[in-house]
This record gives structure tokens, sequence and C-alpha cells, in this order.
């Protein structure tokens, strides 16, 4: 698949004209979303799906190296019915395994749809990037309550709350965003939204980062419940870094 359709497909756009509406209720939500379209059959048969349940007890140690660098160069924000999304141009990314990944986009679920020794938090980020072959590389963020995030309120105060509109955002930064340990977990997966897509490296960071219960709240009113539930992990090997 051609990156522009693998962005696409991931972008979460409730108002395609090519595949069934989903989202996140009873008649639509992710229970129902093989049944809605032809195209989202992998999220009831797929065998890498995501999101997942980390258990260190389950996973390898590696030493393969995560380099993260990332510059601000954000271009707009968006309410795109399932998540806020900060889009990018030129901002960085990701080398993993000698491969480089550019970010793409970021966005937000509420509440975390990875979970970590059985653990869930009320917030996640996702950074979604590409490398020259249309390849996906996901890194997850999770949020806990605590402190307030300065720069989340940047991005809190640029959210629409109507659906479908964009706004311009300028200068994110996304080194505020992230931890400062970047022990992680790797695995294979899937997007989490149809079409669920498998082949879809992942990297979830350790370590959550802080916001304020106000801010993840703020967020939670705008998006409400927009988790895929837990999948299994069948035989896949869970790699962690320190």
């Amino acid at each position: 698949m051609k990156l522009k359709s693998i962005f696409l497909a991931y972008s979460l756009f409730a108002n395609s004209l090519f595949a069934a509406h989903w989202g996140y209720d009873k008649h639509n939500g992710p229970n129902m979303w093989a049944s809605l379209d032809s195209s989202y059959k992998l999220c009831g048969s797929g065998i890498e799906q995501s999101p997942i349940n980390i258990k260190d007890s389950i996973t390898k140690n590696t030493n393969n190296k995560l380099s993260l660098w990332y510059g601000t160069n954000s271009t707009s924000i968006v309410n795109n019915g399932h998540s806020i999304e900060v889009k990018f141009d030129n901002a960085g990314g990701v080398v993993y395994k000698n491969t480089q990944y550019n970010l793409i986009q970021l966005h937000f679920h509420t509440p975390s749809e990875n979970m970590i020794n059985d653990k869930k938090y009320p917030m996640e980020m996702h950074l979604v990037h590409s490398d020259s072959k249309g390849n996906l590389l996901v890194v997850g963020v999770l949020f806990k309550e605590g402190l307030e995030n300065g720069e989340m309120n940047s991005i809190i105060s640029k959210s629409p709350t109507q659906i479908n509109k964009a706004e311009r955002i300028q200068k994110v930064f996304i080194m505020d965003l992230l931890p400062k340990n970047k022990g992680y977990y790797a695995f294979q997966g899937s997007l989490t939204t149809p079409p669920c897509t498998e082949n879809v490296q992942w990297i979830v960071l350790k370590e959550p980062v802080e916001a304020s219960k106000e801010q993840i709240d703020i967020l939670h009113s705008i998006l409400h419940d927009v988790a895929r539930d837990i999948q299994p992990i069948n035989k896949r090997v869970i790699l962690s870094a320190p």
C-alpha cells in the first residue's frame, strides 16, 4: 500500500467515501468493525493486532538502539471525529534498527489503548511515522495524572470541539511530551482503528508522562472513550529495552 493510502487509513477520517462509518459505540464500535465493511476484515481475523497488555514477565531483553529527534514544524490540528490529531511537515522522527522513520502526525486516545502489567492509563499519545517505503512505526506515550504539562496546554487551547474542524498550530515541542527515560517495549502490531492494517512496528515507552487531571478531562470531554479493546498477543515476541 502506498504511503498516502496508509496515512489516510490511519488519519481516522469519519467521512470516508469508500468505507463504512465506524466509531466506538455499540452499533459501530470495535466489536463490530470487522462486520461493517469487507476492508475491515483484519479487525476480526488479524493475528498481530493492537493494542496489547504488555507484561514484563513475557518480554525479551534487547539492545536495539532507539533514537528520537523531533523539531517543532507542526502545521494543523484537527478534530476528525475519532481523535485530536496534530499534523507535521519535516519535523524529525525516529531511527530504529538502522531505519529512519519520519513523523507524520500525533493523536490522542482517552483512555489509553496499550496497557503495561495490567495497568491502563487515562490517556495515550500515538506518534505516527513512516519510512521511505511507507512502512509505519508508532511510538506510544502513556499519560498519568500529575503535574500540569505546559505543552499539552498549547495543544488543548487549539483543539477544535467541532468534528472535522481544523486549525493552524505552530511549534509543538514534542520533546516536552516525552518522558526523560526512553526505555521502551517493541512489538509487531497493527493500526488500532479500521482497517486494522498489520505489519506496524510499535514502540511503547515505559515511563508515563504527567498531565493534570483537568487537562486529561478536557481532552476526554472532546473525545469521550476512544480506545480499542486489548488484543491477543498470540505468538508475538515483545522486546524490552531499559
